[in-house]
């Protein structure tokens, strides 16, 4: 029988413990067939509190789940109450699994997880009305934790996991899962993908013979034998809710919302202004001095307030348009047998990082084509100069050093390159983005902050159609989204200053190496500045 703490302080709350223990796990039992398909009369008679705010489309929402829609993505205005419903989902999961669980819970950027998405499952746990269940509120030392919720030894989870740590998504399993992919519009492809495995079993039945190991974040480990005896006979369930306001046309959350071929067995939900507005979650004052203040045409009013993907081109140093046309090219270029992948010049762009979510990427290029994208995470620099010298043998190396670990990358291949008897690279150049340049746009009349301005301005104007560089840029969502996001501002001496790292990590939740790897394989020093040597 489940033992409740004595410390009430109210009769009622006596009563209610009382209660609990007499009835102990048949009532949370009898609960979990109750509600387990049924999540609206959870939230109408567990959480009364939310019930009153609910609005008509989040209920549409939360009830296509229970007709059976296991694939669920919705778009919307900002403020449409995306993370609320997340965790009525979160919380209905964990708390009616019969058997063992798991909610992995993701996003674009790990500051959603943190200071959205889970301080709001914290908040909605406290709205449960616990008596329901049959069980007390969640534990804070061995339950309730900062980002996560184990119940049953961990059998039963939901926890948060970065949005390129595709492991995590696809070493979870159970006989029943749910996936959140809050802010899903710029969560990479593979963690869409690495979700994908779990609906490979979803609605078969647990084979009474089959071996069921369960993994939690700690990759522990728990008795096989008993879970066995508990889940056999049980089908497979699996459910995934991605949600976000949109951005930029791109990226598989773009994808499903335009029902491209292949996402056919998602159900798309569009959140309309008119109905946030209605639902009262939304002012029509607002979004009327935001449609004055931002213009009913530029993409952060198309997003924000009308929910619906747009263009960058107004406020983003690089046109959308102008990448889908290079990505043309580069299609072409494919399909013709990719001819000429040796010409000259050979370059090959270096962006180095070390720790924590950004990545060592390299981009090769010959003459007008980046023919290759190389991605690395977490290499110490002599792993870092090792690839270099496989991948970008043959080629010139323009390599960033303004954080230093370019600087020990770029010593390492000159100390190897001037101890042999034959040369690996047509040259190694060392620029510092950070530094002055004397760089113009093509009119000569633009000049810019420093190096890294430059260097985005120049990619800008050998993409730009009416230039007729006609360079061709491979289709990877990763490197659109890197070239479309970052915005520039004019200084009051006619200075063009490109928008700053941390501003764009705030917005897409990781830096640009991508586009700050293709920037450099396109930039050449007689363009001016940031050669050091």
């Amino acid at each position: 029988m489940p033992q409740f703490s004595s410390q009430k302080t109210t009769i009622v709350d006596v009563a209610q413990s009382v209660a609990l223990q007499l009835s102990g796990s048949s009532q949370q039992s009898r609960f979990r067939k109750l509600y387990y398909n049924d999540r609206i009369a959870f939230v109408y008679d567990c959480m009364p509190n939310y019930a009153k705010t609910l609005t008509n489309y989040q209920e549409d929402i939360i009830g296509l789940y229970d007709d059976g829609y296991n694939r669920v993505t919705v778009r919307g205005p900002h403020g449409l109450g995306k993370t609320f419903l997340a965790s009525i989902l979160v919380h209905h999961t964990i708390l009616t699994a019969e058997t063992d669980c798991k909610v992995p819970t993701t996003a674009s950027a790990v500051r959603q997880l943190e200071k959205y998405l889970w301080p709001e499952i914290h908040k909605s746990a406290s709205n449960i009305a616990w008596p329901e269940t049959g069980r007390q509120p969640y534990d804070r030392r061995t339950e309730m934790l900062t980002q996560s919720i184990k119940l049953d030894r961990g059998l039963i989870e939901a926890f948060a996991v970065a949005s390129d740590r595709y492991e995590l998504i696809e070493g979870a399993h159970a006989t029943r899962m749910f996936y959140v992919f809050d802010e899903a519009k710029t969560i990479p492809p593979g963690m869409f993908d690495a979700a994908e495995g779990a609906f490979s079993t979803e609605g078969l039945t647990v084979p009474d013979t089959k071996a069921v190991s369960v993994l939690s974040t700690d990759d522990e480990l728990y008795d096989k034998e008993q879970l066995l005896a508990t889940v056999s006979g049980h089908s497979y369930e699996v459910n995934v809710l991605a949600i976000s306001t949109p951005g930029p046309p791109i990226g598989r959350f773009y994808d499903i919302h335009m029902r491209r071929p292949g996402y056919e067995d998602w159900t798309v939900v569009h959140v309309s202004l008119e109905q946030a507005i209605e639902a009262g979650r939304i002012s029509r004052k607002w979004a009327e001095q935001r449609k004055r203040q931002w213009g009913e045409d530029s993409s952060v009013y198309q997003n924000r307030v009308l929910g619906e993907f747009a263009d960058t081109t107004d406020e983003g140093i690089v046109p959308l348009s102008w990448v889908r046309m290079a990505n043309d090219r580069w299609r072409q270029w494919d399909k013709e047998g990719r001819p000429g992948r040796d010409r000259l010049p050979r370059t090959v762009g270096v962006d180095t990082a070390r720790m924590g979510n950004d990545a060592t990427v390299f981009a090769c290029r010959s003459a007008s084509v980046l023919t290759d994208i190389f991605q690395f995470s977490k290499n110490p620099t002599t792993v870092t100069a090792g690839k270099l010298s496989i991948h970008g043998r043959g080629y010139k190396v323009i390599i960033e050093i303004d954080g230093g670990l370019g600087a020990a990358v770029y010593d390492m291949l000159m100390e190897e390159e001037n101890g042999r008897n034959s040369k690996y690279f047509y040259g190694i150049t060392p620029v510092t983005v950070g530094g002055k340049t004397f760089f113009t746009d093509k009119s000569g009349l633009l000049k810019f902050a420093d190096v890294r301005s430059a260097m985005w301005w120049n990619i800008r104007e050998l993409l730009d159609p009416d230039n007729g560089h006609d360079i061709a840029l491979p289709p990877d969502d990763t490197l659109t989204l890197d070239l479309v996001t970052p915005e520039y501002e004019t200084l009051r001496n006619g200075v063009i200053k490109l928008e700053s790292k941390a501003s764009i990590r705030k917005k897409i939740g990781r830096s640009t190496d991508f586009g700050d790897a293709v920037c450099l394989a396109f930039w050449e020093e007689t363009k001016g500045g940031g050669v050091v040597f």
